[in-house]
Parts: structure tokens; C-alpha cells; sequence
């Protein structure tokens, strides 16, 4: 066997004859290319992007694997090959993708070589791109949709923030590469020049001591102040993160890929990575679901005894980690709240949040006549609340607007629940064999202009969208 560093099992090698070791060196190199001799250059890899997903501790076939990628590759060209034959429109219907489901082998087999199609040369193929980019499109976004849901069944005590916003940031950017753990690998560099600055605050502090992905809460409030000192300084002073008020309105805002590499985003996005920073190192902030405002609490009462909102600083993560009394963060949106929006929220309705904003944004953004994030983020939104009407009906009259049956909806429509409503079977009839049907309802009852997509959404659930609670 040969492991993913390239070498021969010791075992193994002898027994091999050098035509076998030929193939086994010729198949590694498709992955990780020839290494360069004296005087020579090294062959370039043939898949490198794959390498990613091998781990240096483990023993792989590379003969095999070749076999495997090989047959992929050949299969999905021929599926991408076939779409120009059986689609003739711009959208293709749900049906059309299932062969792509169908096909056995890995998933990450077929997904780069759609890449490979899309990354070939110039203006070739150019048809075949344009399918190729359609399959890639829809498998990312389905295996991330079932991510997503699989995250919202655990429990409500497990509050990994940050990887609940990376899957609407990968569901929102499907042809990127995100993934959590090169987003973790970014937030873990920002960790590391707080322990820098930490270090030249209090040398001994207990922070310093926790390990790669292992931390425990202090309990001190002089030691959490240490920490967010020498935070506000590496994030605000030297990183230069700060929040966007000149591009406000802007969905990059929100994607946390794009909030590290533009250094700026909207309170939401801040404050969750503000959030994230701070727990690695031991500081226990909680969200906030501020009106028009996201902020992160900091208690400062007593451990075990019976809190109020008067108890917390508030920190504003988009104004350079201010910290605010209950008073000024009245002052902050201009109007008086109850003591109910001073309270922490889940992991749910942080995301609630988040994909709010962006159900907002993609109402404001549909002038492109796509409206992407809109459908986007009403897919997201009906992951977590699969049962609102009023969202259901929004997406109806967009897809009946758009004049498509979605590429989704087959294998999403499996999973929801059926909705009790006269009005959501009147208004269209749903299927997915990708052909359209007559409305139950004349076409005077609702028209195609783009206006109707706007209509404000009234019931709890999107209450922050509605309000305008973007933030």
C-alpha cells in the first residue's frame, strides 16, 4: 500500500515487481506531482485539489484511487455532455440533476471534475462549462442544505456559532472554496497575536496557557478585561477590522470568509467573530439580539446569583468593541427596548438573524432579475422553519415570477411538512417533472410584476426582517 506521502508500505515494496511500482508511482503523481530532481522540474500534479481530503497518517490505494477518480471524471463529462442535448432553456428542471445523484463513487470525484471543466483554458467548451457550473452549483448547495439541517438537530447547549454562519456562507457561495477549517485556521492566527499582546499585558495569564482547540472559561472579570484590551488592540489597531458603514447594505457583509479578507462586515458578522475569538480564549460572551444593532453581553455579576440586563456590559463588535451600558445602547438605535431584547439567544435565531438580513438584502438586490440571494436565502430560511406560509407563498410568487420550477425543491419538498392553507394550493400548483401547470387561480389574481416579491413579511418568525433589523 502506499501512503498519502507518496512512500511505499516497507512490507509491501519488495513484493511488488517494478511494473506495479511504476503504476503505483505514476498514480500518486496525478495527485501530488513527480518531485523535482537536480537540475530538473517537477511534473505538476493532475488533481492536486484533492490532496485536501487525505490525511498524512493514513494508507491509501493510490492504484485504486486513480481507478475511481478516473471512472468519475469520464461520468460526469458524459452527464455534462448529455445536458446540452436534453435542456434547452436556461433553467434546468429538478429531474435533470438525477443522474448526478445516482452515480455511485465519491462526491468529491465528480465535484472536481466539474471543476477541471470549469477551470479548463480560454473560451473552450464553452457549453460544457456553463452546465458543468449548473451540477456544481446544485450538489454543493444540496450536501450544505443537509449539513445545515443535521446542525440544527443538536442540541441547544452546543454553540458552535461560527459554523453555523460558514454554512450559509458556503450555501450563499457554492463555487467558492470555503470550508470551516481554513476559516478556524484564519481566526486561529488572530488568536495568536492576542496571546502576543496578552503576553505583554500579564505574562501569566491563564489564556496563555490553553492549547490548539482546548480552552475553559475564567471566571475573573480583571483577566476577561485583559483579554479584550489586548483583542479591541489586534482586531481595531493593528488588523484595521472595522464596520462597513460605507458599504452597509452589501451581502459580503455577512459571509465570514469575506468579513477576514475585507477586514469589515455588518454587527452581526463582527460580533460573531468577535464572539468566537473571545471564547477561545476564555472570556464567556453571549449574543445579543439587539434591535437594528447585533451586540455580545459580558456579565459582570456574581456567579450563581440572580442576574438582570443591568448586570452586563454590553460590546458593540462594529464600533471597535465599545462597551455600553443599558442606557447607551438605547442610545445606539435612538429608542427605548424591553428587558426581553437584552437576552441571549441560540444558535438558531443567531442564524434566524443572519439569514434574515440576507432575505432582506436579496429584496433590495432583485433590480439583476435573478434575485439569487433571495432564493437563497428563502431555501435557508425554510431549512430551519420549513412550516412559515408566508414564506412559502414569497417563494412561489418568485418562482412563478422567475417563470422556473426550482432545481431544489424535488428533494426539498420531501422533507416539509405539508402546510395546511387554502392559499398556498391556490396559488400555484407545485410539481417537479419540470413542466408547468396552469395556476388553480385565473392570472389576474396575482401579478408578475416584481412588486409583489416585496411585500413585508408579518408573522414572528421574520419579525426582524420585517422590522428592518438588519444588523
Amino acid at each position: 500500500m502506499l501512503c498519502s506521502t507518496g512512500h511505499l508500505d516497507p512490507d509491501a515494496e519488495g513484493e511488488r515487481s517494478d511494473m506495479d511500482g511504476n503504476r503505483f508511482q505514476f498514480c500518486r503523481n496525478a495527485w501530488m506531482g513527480s518531485p523535482s530532481k537536480a537540475g530538473t522540474t517537477g511534473k505538476e500534479a493532475r488533481w492536486p485539489s484533492l490532496m485536501k481530503h487525505y490525511s498524512p497518517t493514513d494508507y491509501v490505494n493510490w492504484l485504486e484511487e486513480y481507478k475511481v477518480r478516473q471512472k468519475a471524471g469520464l461520468e460526469a463529462r458524459k452527464i455534462v455532455a448529455s445536458f446540452s442535448k436534453r435542456f434547452f432553456s436556461e433553467h434546468v428542471p429538478c429531474n435533470g440533476f438525477s443522474d448526478i445523484e445516482n452515480l455511485e463513487g465519491p462526491e468529491i470525484f465528480f465535484e472536481d471534475e466539474l471543476v477541471c471543466i470549469l477551470n479548463m483554458e480560454g473560451r473552450k467548451a464553452l457549453t460544457w462549462k456553463y452546465y458543468a457550473k449548473k451540477i456544481l452549483y446544485y450538489l454543493r448547495q444540496q450536501k450544505i442544505l443537509n449539513n445545515l439541517k443535521a446542525f440544527l438537530q443538536q442540541p441547544d447547549d452546543y454553540e458552535s456559532y461560527l459554523e453555523g454562519a460558514v454554512y450559509i456562507d458556503q450555501y450563499c457561495n457554492p463555487l467558492s472554496d470555503i470550508s470551516l477549517k481554513d476559516i478556524q485556521a484564519q481566526i486561529d492566527s488572530i488568536v495568536e497575536l492576542v496571546c502576543k499582546t496578552l503576553r505583554g499585558i500579564n505574562s501569566r495569564h491563564p489564556s496563555l496557557a490553553f492549547k490548539a482547540g482546548e480552552s475553559s472559561m475564567i471566571m475573573e472579570i480583571e483577566l476577561q478585561s485583559q483579554v479584550l484590551d489586548a483583542m479591541n488592540h489586534v482586531l481595531y489597531d493593528q488588523l484595521k477590522f472595522k464596520g462597513n458603514r460605507m458599504d452597509y447594505y452589501n451581502a459580503l457583509n455577512l459571509y465570514m470568509h469575506q468579513v477576514l479578507i475585507r477586514r469589515t462586515g455588518i454587527p452581526i458578522s463582527m460580533s460573531l467573530l468577535y464572539l468566537t475569538i473571545a471564547r477561545q480564549l476564555g472570556v464567556p460572551l453571549e449574543p445579543v439580539n439587539f434591535p437594528s444593532h447585533f451586540l455580545l453581553r459580558w456579565c459582570q455579576g456574581a456567579e450563581g446569583t440572580t442576574l438582570d440586563i443591568f448586570d452586563y456590559i454590553y460590546i458593540d463588535a462594529f464600533g471597535k468593541g465599545k462597551q455600553l451600558t443599558v442606557k447607551e445602547c438605547e442610545y445606539l438605535i435612538g429608542q427605548h427596548v424591553t428587558a426581553a431584547l437584552y437576552g441571549v439567544v441560540n444558535v438558531k435565531k443567531v442564524l434566524q438573524r443572519m439569514v434574515g438580513n440576507l432575505l432582506s438584502l436579496g429584496k433590495r438586490e432583485g433590480i439583476d432579475q435573478s434575485y439569487q440571494l433571495l432564493r437563497d436565502s428563502l431555501d435557508l430560511y425554510l431549512a430551519m422553519y420549513p412550516d412559515q406560509v408566508q414564506l412559502l407563498l414569497l417563494q412561489a410568487r418568485l418562482y412563478f415570477h422567475l417563470g422556473i420550477w426550482p432545481e431544489k425543491e424535488g428533494a426539498a419538498r420531501k422533507e416539509r411538512k405539508p402546510v395546511s392553507t387554502e392559499n398556498l394550493s391556490e396559488v400555484i400548483s407545485w410539481n417537479c417533472r419540470g413542466e408547468h401547470k396552469e395556476p388553480t387561480v385565473k392570472p389576474d389574481a396575482f401579478s408578475y410584476k416584481a412588486q409583489l416579491l416585496l411585500v413585508p413579511l408579518r408573522d414572528e418568525a421574520t419579525a426582524g426582517v420585517a422590522g428592518g433589523w438588519l444588523g
